[in-house]
């Protein structure tokens, strides 16, 4: 299947990311203000910053490496997680939600605690 309308792609992601979170926190029974850190996949800053206010999550709470490392495909969750560790090493107790959508058509979102 190959979708050809960018503004499409787009949204379905945004929806994907933010429903695969909400689902995430509510099998894990946290609310959102439980999260210590959002790790979102870095495909662009608008789509991180939509997820983010569709979630409430305060933006000093997103891990962001975009602007750094433009989008690394596959490897932006794993690339941000290792640098948000490197600039503010994670604690005991912190809870981080990650969430991805590959061409917005698929996706997937998880919560744990350090």
């Amino acid at each position: 299947m190959t979708i050809t309308d960018g503004r499409d792609v787009f949204v379905k992601a945004v929806d994907m990311m933010t429903n695969c979170s909400r689902e995430a926190l509510h099998l894990a029974k946290l609310d959102i203000s439980a999260v210590t850190r959002f790790i979102p996949h870095q495909a662009n800053i608008r789509m991180m910053n939509a997820v983010a206010k569709n979630l409430k999550i305060d933006e000093r709470k997103v891990v962001s490496t975009v602007a750094d490392f433009g989008n690394s495909s596959a490897a932006t969750i794993a690339l941000s997680l290792s640098i948000a560790n490197q600039t503010k090493p994670f604690q005991l107790g912190e809870r981080l939600l990650l969430a991805a959508a590959g061409a917005g058509l698929t996706g997937g979102a998880i919560v744990f605690g350090t």
